[in-house]
């Protein structure tokens, strides 16, 4: 048993002590409903806008908002559409072989492109997850490793770097980066380089209550709509207006779903009108295998049980796939499918009752793991997959070796994943990703992660868990004393020391 073998080292963690600690950095005990608060919760068209010297370093001074301007724009370079759906965990697609997916619009997108089938986040939680994904740099370089973070002025993102190249940026949807006492707007000058259109709150969940500020503090508010439904419609102006003109645009499009409301996490009825629940039959669903049986329905910790929670999630998943197919039905009706660079991936994942936990901010797979699929039908070929290490660290390096005239930029933690999209690089599956949470405090953590296993560390103990991802694929034991790992051991901890020098870890003495 995992469990009395683990009992022989005090510097293993016991499937009990695991769970508890995973739990306790979450917020709750396992099987324990993750309440609001408790684990850090997420939660018009294009103008044609200046254009600027070709330059795309993210670690020089750039504003947070206008920049340079009265410079001739580079040549043409592909548009860039980032679809960007909050806590879509990379399970759940049809593709992947869920069985609650129906993701058919994104398996034939996944069937053209680029795909990174281990992809990580850097950080499970929304806000820092953001933060890292513009910046480039794990996310307590710039203080933002926490939900209601304001993101400092004057910090460098892709969106300043791609503006100042001559790109003409916007982003619509959820934002999250402009702290916690925001009542949602973002003035002008804080949008970090996304000026050239602007329909976006910075944090809210209520998808039936649809609010979204446009370029004055006052919100518009659309009730007769599902907000999704009103962000797409948005982006498609967007990408009409933007066309019109002769410069590359980039536009993010950052819906909500399928992240669960704020107020109360399986109760999707305040989220989902009640035909996109009806598509999904809660009967009907297949489960992990690290989803515990006993907690499927409503009991004394949860009022809605696993059933109910996974019921809404693939609701929304399936109707965000409809989402996704409408902007790209839209990008062909247009003849902008060729030219446009389409990334599909999400800020981190969702536990959705596997281990009887919800949410993110913890070390498992299912909180991990995101999708990352990159399509551009005129710069690269598609169907390619890789298992090699790729995170939201890498999408700043590569969209600036992409679309701008630079070398790649030294600050930068991530890697430039060009030469893999391009087809120059083989797979390697060796290659190691980095995810870190929280600075420092009791359930600190750090990992690395590539294709076969995973080390997780806590900071202020040393406690390791190591998962053999291959034979244990749902992490339910620890293999940190196991002899026949011992060289993998070793070998990921030093990968560890290593990427947290690089990653400039605040705690690291």
């Amino acid at each position: 048993m995992a469990d009395e073998h683990d009992e022989k080292s005090a510097s293993a963690w016991s499937r009990r002590a695991l769970l508890a600690a995973a739990a306790a950095a979450a917020g709750c005990g396992p099987g324990e409903l993750v309440r609001p608060g408790d684990l850090a919760s997420g939660d018009s068209g294009l103008g044609t806008g200046d254009t600027a010297r070709p330059t795309g370093s993210l670690t020089g001074s750039v504003s947070g908002g206008t920049a340079d301007t009265g410079r001739t724009a580079p040549p043409r370079r592909p548009n860039i559409l980032l679809l960007y759906p909050d806590q879509w965990r990379a399970q759940a697609l049809g593709h992947r072989g869920d069985p609650n997916a129906h993701t058919p619009r994104l398996d034939a997108f996944a069937a053209e492109s680029v795909s990174f089938t281990d992809a990580v986040t850097n950080s499970a939680v929304c806000t820092p997850a953001r933060a890292l994904m513009l910046t480039g740099v794990m996310p307590w370089v710039h203080d933002m490793d926490d939900n209601g973070a304001r993101l400092p002025d004057g910090v460098p993102t892709i969106g300043t770097a791609l503006r100042s190249s001559g790109y003409r940026c916007g982003w619509i949807g959820k934002w999250h980066l402009e702290g916690k006492q925001s009542a949602g707007w973002v003035a002008p000058g804080r949008r970090f380089g996304f000026d050239d259109a602007w329909a976006a709150h910075n944090f809210h969940h209520r998808y039936l209550s649809a609010e979204l500020f446009f370029d004055q503090p006052v919100p518009v508010r659309r009730d007769d709509l599902w907000q999704p439904l009103w962000e797409t419609d948005l982006a498609m102006e967007a990408i009409d207006t933007a066309s019109e003109g002769d410069a590359p645009w980039f536009l993010t499009v950052s819906w909500g779903p399928p992240h669960p409301n704020e107020l109360s996490p399986a109760d999707w009825d305040l989220d989902m009108p009640p035909e996109l629940m009806a598509a999904i039959d809660p009967q009907g669903l297949v489960f992990r295998n690290n989803v515990p049986r006993d907690q499927l329905e409503p009991n004394g910790n949860d009022p809605y049980g696993i059933r109910g929670f996974l019921h809404g999630y693939y609701a929304c998943i399936r109707a965000m796939d409809a989402e996704v197919g409408r902007l790209l039905d839209h990008l062909a009706q247009r003849g902008l499918d060729r030219d446009t660079l389409v990334i599909f991936t999400s800020d981190h994942g969702e536990m959705g009752g596997s281990h009887g936990l919800y949410k993110k901010s913890i070390w498992f797979e299912e909180s991990l793991r995101i999708p990352m699929l990159f399509r551009w039908p005129a710069g690269f070929g598609g169907g390619r997959r890789y298992a090699g290490g790729a995170s939201l660290l890498d999408l700043a390096p590569t969209l600036l070796s992409l679309c701008t005239d630079d070398a790649a930029d030294p600050g930068l933690q991530g890697t430039d994943l060009s030469p893999w999209l391009r087809g120059e690089r083989a797979d390697e599956p060796e290659r190691v990703s980095f995810i870190g949470r929280r600075q420092g405090g009791a359930f600190a953590w750090r990992s690395v992660r590539n294709h076969s296993h995973k080390l997780v560390q806590l900071v202020d103990s040393g406690r390791e868990q190591l998962f053999d991802l291959a034979a244990d694929p749902y992490e339910d034991r620890n293999a940190v004393d196991d002899p026949e790992h011992a060289a993998t051991l070793e070998g990921l901890r030093a990968e560890l020391d290593a990427w947290r020098v690089r990653a400039a870890d605040p705690s690291v003495s």
